[in-house]
């Protein structure tokens, strides 16, 4: 049994190692041939990006293989463009002048060829070579031979070290370089030289033809930068021609890093493939001090700086809600990153939504947002809701990509993100995980194929106000398999402008509908059900219409209130004498309630003239209601010249008139007064001929 036990036990472990994340994601990653995102905020223009993993695959897709369907219409017209991995790694030898009259610029330089390193991934090579009066190699093997590097680190370590001295010999530094550029085993290579030195008056044992012919001879392309009012620029504009380089002249050394990144982008050719720009919000709270959490997370964000392309935009942010620029400077986002301030507030839902409006600002195709988060010991403090992140998520296609530790009290919520909004949920057990995780996503982004074509869908007048969902299919035929691909998207016509009169109309009838529906439900809540009354007397059934009960003679007074029909405890039948109303058999009473509902229903009680009714639960009261809701002196009706008037005497419940609650109210002929469970109806009368 124990062996059993131990056994299950091993089995549990091994599934566990086996297994460390958990991933829920609203792509079939899985498959073969999957639609990852779409991005269509920039209507009619649509980018459609899709992954094939497809083994019989051989070399890159063609737009021949791939058929585009639009809710169910055919796309005839769309623009393949194929994924970032396909971009082959390149070696370049940057040839720098440090001479004397470089004393004064070699700060900008060294900070312009610095920025050149850091666009460079780590698949590509570099190599630096110095020169003066004599040249030098910065990257040596271990035998001191020149070689070529992706410790880039070291390149810029080596850069920094660079001190202006002597004279110049421009041509025997690139000669050295395009004889070590040669060396790379990389088939796109490239070599920059930098120089501010006239190069008819330079000492170099090389010449201008010399750099030439080897250049040629190797198919090395030579880019020459000129720097400086006293430049002479034709040699170095041969020798770029020449060779399939090209000349670039900076007036001031504060030109020279637009110039490298003009440079970079030519000979990485990364203007040929979509820009991935990426938000990373990170749970950087106070009480993962002493956690592993913040320092994995920065360490894999730190990992997808440095591999990501170089003009892929980047920005971090924590839980301080507070929005920070992008940038493609990897040294800009490596020191943001560092510096991330702890924090002691817990408002995740608050910082994803700041997340999100800096994405939608983006200069770049794929844009998403990857979320960082620790199991949290404390409640989340935020102002924005879930739902709401959801909403402009899906408003702007950007999906988000959540890593967090499993079992989170969030967890739900966080999947629910995800799936809503194109991204994937990955629940992680061990934060050595998270550099894992986030190298997988960058390479998925850089394996993705891009669609681009103009959306067939119109917008509508019923578009200004709902977004519809839109069908996209993609189907691909390879060695007579066909795949098939799916993924519904929105679009918000963002450049639609609202019909403000048919708004106005659409309004308009809505109010008169509404209004219709106020009048018709008041109407309805004064209308009454006629009710069948006891005879107080002998307690037998009387109709509506009864003015005497049938059995024992009692005879009863007839009031109406719209449809409803009120039997007292009097005699005061109603008889019609051509158009007055003659009452008979009451005393002279100008005014009078009657319980219509509660004890004593169908009682009558006549108010006084000369001083005020008093009704309450104490039986010192004129009109005494047994009800604990009542107030011992609950409320008085008085009279007041010819009309009568009543006041709440600051009764705990209240004393309500037509179903409002009142303080002090005039009565009219036909009220209806609510006191605690006792419901009255107040009758007056006023034209004194009416009795006899």
């Amino acid at each position: 049994m124990k062996k059993q036990l131990k056994n299950i036990v091993l089995l549990i472990l091994i599934i566990f190692l086996l297994f460390p994340i958990v991933k829920l994601t609203a792509n079939s990653v899985d498959n073969e041939f999957y639609i990852s995102h779409i991005q269509s905020d920039k209507y009619p223009l649509t980018e459609v990006f899709f992954s094939l993993s497809n083994s019989k695959l051989s070399g890159l897709l063609n737009d021949k293989q791939l058929r585009l369907e639009e809710d169910g219409k055919t796309i005839q017209k769309f623009e393949l463009h194929p994924p970032r991995v396909s971009r082959k790694p390149t070696s370049t030898v940057l040839v720098i002048d440090r001479s004397l009259s470089m004393k004064d610029s070699l700060s900008k330089a060294k900070e312009s060829v610095s920025f050149y390193i850091n666009q460079l991934t780590n698949f590509d090579q570099l190599s630096i070579i110095s020169f003066s009066d004599k040249v030098e190699f910065l990257i040596k093997d271990k035998n001191n031979n020149p070689t070529f590097t992706s410790n880039y680190s070291l390149a810029n370590k080596s850069v920094n070290s660079l001190n202006a001295s002597g004279d110049t010999v421009l041509y025997d530094a690139l000669y050295e370089g395009i004889t070590l550029s040669n060396t790379s085993k990389l088939k796109d290579k490239a070599v920059i030289v930098l120089t501010d030195a006239d190069p008819m008056v330079e000492m170099s044992k090389r010449n201008e033809n010399d750099c030439i012919k080897l250049s040629q001879q190797f198919n090395i392309p030579v880019y020459c930068i000129g720097l400086g009012e006293g430049i002479n620029a034709p040699p170095l504009i041969n020798i770029a021609k020449k060779t399939g380089g090209e000349y670039f002249y900076a007036p001031t050394a504060s030109q020279l890093k637009e110039l490298y990144s003009k440079l970079s982008k030519i000979i990485t050719k990364e203007d040929q493939f979509h820009i991935i720009g990426t938000v990373f919000t990170i749970q950087n709270s106070n009480h993962l001090l002493y956690d592993d959490f913040i320092p994995e997370a920065k360490k894999g964000i730190s990992t997808y700086i440095s591999k990501k392309a170089n003009n892929d935009p980047i920005s971090i942010i924590g839980m301080n809600n507070k929005e920070v620029n992008f940038s493609i400077d990897k040294s800009f986002l490596q020191n943001t990153l560092s510096s991330l301030p702890i924090v002691s507030n817990e408002n995740i839902f608050d910082s994803l939504y700041t997340s999100i409006q800096l994405s939608k600002n983006l200069p770049a195709s794929r844009r998403s947002i990857i979320l960082l988060v620790c199991n949290s010991s404390q409640k989340d403090q935020s102002n924005r809701s879930k739902r709401s992140c959801i909403n402009e998520a899906i408003k702007y296609n950007i999906p988000i990509y959540i890593i967090a530790r499993g079992g989170s009290e969030l967890e739900k919520k966080f999947v629910n993100i995800a799936k809503n909004t194109g991204g994937e949920y990955f629940a992680i057990h061990d934060s050595n995980l998270i550099p894992v995780v986030l190298n997988s996503l960058l390479d998925s982004f850089n394996q993705e194929y891009r669609i681009t074509y103009d959306s067939l869908v119109k917008p509508t007048f019923f578009s200004s106000f709902i977004s519809l969902p839109h069908r996209l299919k993609l189907s691909t035929n390879i060695d007579g398999e066909t795949l098939t691909a799916n993924k519904s998207f929105r679009l918000f016509f963002p450049n639609q402008k609202s019909p403000i009169l048919l708004l106005l109309i659409l309004l308009s009838f809505l109010c008169l509908i509404i209004f219709g529906i106020i009048l018709i439900a008041v109407g309805v809540s004064k209308r009454k059900k006629v009710e069948v009354v006891k005879c107080p007397n002998c307690g037998s059934l009387l109709k509506p219409l009864d003015v005497s009960c049938p059995v024992c003679g009692y005879k009863t007074v007839k009031v109406s209130e719209g449809e409803e029909t009120i039997l007292t405890d009097d005699t005061v039948p109603i008889q019609q004498e051509e158009e007055k109303t003659v009452i008979v058999g009451r005393k002279k009473s100008l005014a009078w309630i009657c319980i219509i509902d509660g004890e004593n229903k169908g009682k009558v009680f006549d108010l006084k003239d000369d001083e005020p009714t008093s009704i309450g639960r104490n039986t010192s009261n004129d009109i005494v209601i047994n009800d604990e809701s009542v107030t011992e002196v609950h409320c008085k009706i008085f009279k007041n010249n010819n009309s009568y008037f009543i006041r709440d005497i600051a009764s705990l419940n209240g004393t309500f008139l037509n179903n409002k609650r009142i303080e002090n109210e005039e009565l009219h002929d036909g009220d209806f007064i609510k006191i605690g469970e006792t419901k009255f109806i107040f009758i007056q009368i006023r034209d004194e001929c009416l009795w006899r």
